[in-house]
Formats: structure tokens, C-alpha cells, sequence
């Protein structure tokens, strides 16, 4: 469902800006 990331880090995932530590995969 969604991957946890280090929280505070800002990821950029399908080009929209994820600013929790979770990025969802599709």
C-alpha cells in the first residue's frame, strides 16, 4: 500500500511533493 519513509524527508513521487515519510505506490 504505501512505503514508510524516514520521516521530514521530502520526496518527490509522480512529480507531487510528499512531505510525511510516506510515499504511495501505484
Amino acid at each position: 500500500k504505501s512505503l514508510a519513509k524516514p520521516e521530514g524527508s521530502l520526496r518527490i513521487v509522480n512529480g507531487e511533493d510528499v512531505l510525511h515519510g510516506e510515499i504511495p505506490y501505484q
